[in-house]
């Protein structure tokens, strides 16, 4: 006990003393940083903002830095500019980077030790959020204060950003409390993943067909890493759902939160079916995302970003009440958010797919009210934008 206590107490002694030198090394306004989902996944906002600062921004050096030495070592074969992160090399970058762009906070993405004090930070975040999060969660009341505390002993652990990029006036609002930063400091520049959303729409009304494709995105619930238990808890039929989806001519495909897994029965089920389809955490949904005809989403931030399609939303909050007990609360009345009537039932939801795979989807007033509270830009520019910001908050380093 007393040995892990004094390992522990070295640990942050050192941390902080690397903390200290590195807000004393001199910083390069144009070598930027970027990673995502713990240094683990190439994907979401910076992932767009990245490869269009290396295709219009020649005099930015931009590195992607990685946790995981398998994904920098592929994404060097890709021809991708990249880092393991505690690596000479990601050491060495981390500790002359002029700024840092994250999903989730700069600790987390990267070796936040190295970064130090004058390091510039952009929080992009990873989708409009429908449930509380940072200091808006309730369950974590006294937040400010844990993290004042934390900081004291953890220089290292900062949670300051510099930057927060958002879509609406809605979600800066919301944004300035979650993230404790000031209205100021927040830019609406619409989100950078959703320009490949766009995209890909695009795409898909060129090549539609007489068969329907829909997609299941559910939230997460419970724990990061587990397994996905609302199938099992609700007793969805497959096979019944398989056979509903073959007489309607629709394919439907199930793609889980990235920091979830499948029940293996559910995996198998799923492989087992004609009509229904797994889609696997690993790669990049927003590549594909506009392929796809109709959404059916619970609580998931993917329905904000659907909504730039105007393609017909099927809001399924199964298990509703128990999720509320369990998880964060939210952000909005849920009915506010339903472009149409909410399903409750799987049924509902098969009987709602019928519904829209034999008629012509217009979205109505409530749905473009919802659009445009959600959304300024319904364009592919939001990448462009994000850098533009980027570029101007770069300069700040110099006057730090």
């Amino acid at each position: 006990m007393l040995a892990r206590l004094l390992q522990a107490l070295l640990g942050v002694t050192l941390g902080n003393l690397a903390y200290f030198a590195a807000c004393l090394t001199p910083r390069d306004h144009k070598l930027w940083l970027f990673g995502a989902w713990n240094g683990r996944r190439y994907l979401d906002n910076p992932k767009y903002v990245f490869r269009f600062v290396l295709a219009h921004s020649p005099e930015i050096r931009a590195v992607w830095i990685c946790k995981d030495r398998q994904l920098c070592a592929e994404l060097r074969r890709a021809g991708v500019p990249a880092a393991y992160c505690y690596g000479i090399r990601g050491a060495m970058y981390q500790l002359r980077a002029g700024l840092v762009v994250y999903t989730h906070s700069a600790s987390w993405e990267f070796a936040s030790f190295l970064l130090g004090h004058r390091v510039r930070r952009a929080q992009t975040w990873h989708g409009i959020p429908i449930k509380k999060i940072g200091y808006d969660d309730q369950r974590g009341a006294d937040a400010r204060r844990q993290a004042t505390l934390r900081y004291a002993a953890f220089r290292y652990e900062s949670d300051r950003d510099d930057l927060v990029i958002a879509a609406s006036e809605e979600e800066k609002k919301r944004y300035a409390t979650a993230f404790n930063v000031r209205e100021d400091d927040i830019r609406i520049t619409g989100s950078p993943r959703n320009d490949a959303l766009v995209q890909s729409a695009r795409r898909h009304d060129l090549v539609r067909s007489s068969r329907k494709k829909a997609i299941y995105m559910p939230t997460y619930r419970g724990s990061v890493g587990s397994e996905f238990q609302l199938f099992a808890e609700t007793g969805f039929d497959f096979e019944a759902a398989d056979r509903a989806c073959a007489t309607m001519g629709v394919d439907l495909y199930v793609k889980l939160h990235p920091v979830q897994l499948f029940r293996a029965r559910d995996r198998a089920a799923l492989d087992r079916a004609g009509c229904l389809h797994a889609i696997d955490g690993v790669g990049d949904i927003y590549e594909s995302i506009g392929e796809f005809d109709i959404l059916i989403t619970d609580f998931s931030g993917i329905y904000f970003d659907f909504l730039i399609t105007g393609r017909p939303i099927v809001m399924a909050p199964i298990a509703f009440e128990s999720y509320l007990a369990q998880d964060r609360g939210l952000y909005y009345p849920y009915q506010d958010l339903c472009p149409d009537e909410p399903c409750h039932t799987w049924d509902s939801v098969l009987d709602r797919l019928q519904s829209l795979s034999t008629t012509t989807f217009v979205p109505g007033e409530r749905y473009r009210r919802l659009q445009q509270q959600f959304h300024r830009y319904l364009d592919d520019g939001s990448a462009g934008r994000v850098a533009a910001e980027l570029l101007r908050l770069s300069r700040m380093v110099t006057r730090a």
